[in-house]
């Protein structure tokens, strides 16, 4: 899999006009993969030697068919052509015809798509023993973002030959056993997510501003201290979009809060571009979500549905 991601970046970067938030997903079928993947592509291994190719679309990814791994990347390389030539953002945005289109200039026609269904699982960020002497340490960056800084930490306790990246965008340290402990500890401090049960992990976020020039509310903080606030509504997810196009999670989410002119447009079980119930400061919806939480609600319903959106 390593060539073919190789083979298929290079592809990519040989399209013109090819959105800059393309992706191809491709999964080699091991015990932890990808799991539910944001992507436009999917490449996933299928027995030996074969690739099912799928498509995006606004409910789920379409597998089109399966082909020889050593013709994917070349697949790919045309179907991105045809992507950019037709112009859409990214490839859940486009319509039936769009799909059919693209899968036919890849190869695949009739286009008869059934689903695909997601890649195993990732492993979970913690330790796990490779052999007596060694074990592989799994770090997540908070709502995926990362400083130089933090970077240059992980690969002076690391090494520089023994960090990987991670498939939900974190990084694998291989580590002696005896300074497993530490170095997570360690990890930890710097503000990495190195345990399962880390609140952050539910609840996506974006960039925000400044980083993100549509975006108006500094969403990584608030999504942490969003996460504490949710933490004893265990189940719950969240998600904390500078706007509403909501790229770090499209889909839907127990809370999305979607900034808007400097507040949040609140959307209850729904995606970035649901109805909202109510228009908050985020200083309001957080101590609301703070008194559900002390009086045990099983949901946030109550806390917000009364409000009428301004």
């Amino acid at each position: 899999m390593p060539a073919l991601a190789r083979a298929v970046e290079a592809a990519g970067l040989a399209v013109p006009g090819l959105p800059p938030k393309t992706l191809v997903a491709i999964d080699g079928g091991g015990a932890h993969g990808l799991g539910t993947v944001e992507a436009d592509f999917f490449l996933f291994a299928e027995g030996q030697g074969q690739v099912a190719f799928g498509l995006a679309t606004e409910t789920g990814p379409l597998r089109c068919g399966v082909l020889p791994e050593r013709q994917a990347a070349g697949a790919i390389g045309l179907a991105l052509a045809a992507f950019a030539e037709i112009g859409g953002r990214r490839m859940r945005d486009l319509d039936a015809h769009g799909r059919a289109v693209i899968a036919a200039v890849a190869g695949f026609f009739p286009f008869e798509p059934t689903p695909l269904a997601p890649a195993p699982a990732p492993a979970a960020p913690g330790l796990a023993a490779l052999s007596a002497d060694s074990a592989a340490l799994l770090v997540q960056a908070p709502f995926g973002r990362c400083t130089a800084d933090r970077l240059e930490q992980v690969a002076a306790l690391g090494g520089a030959q023994d960090v990987r990246l991670s498939a939900e965008r974190g990084l694998a340290l291989v580590v002696p056993a005896s300074r497993s402990a530490a170095l997570q500890a360690e990890l930890a401090r710097a503000g990495f997510i190195v345990a399962p049960d880390d609140p952050r992990r539910a609840v996506a976020a974006c960039p925000g501003a400044p980083a993100c020039r549509s975006g108006t509310t500094p969403v990584p903080d608030h999504a942490a201290r969003l996460a504490q606030a949710l933490a004893p509504l265990a189940g719950l997810t969240a998600h904390v979009s500078g706007c509403a196009k909501g790229c770090a999670h499209p889909g839907p989410a127990d809370l999305t809060l979607v900034g808007r002119d400097g507040a949040y447009d609140v959307v209850l079980a729904g995606p970035p571009s649901g109805e909202p119930a109510t228009r908050l400061a985020f200083e309001v919806a957080l101590d609301r979500i703070r008194k559900a939480a002390a009086a045990g609600l099983p949901a946030l319903d109550p806390v917000f549905q009364d409000d009428v959106p301004g």
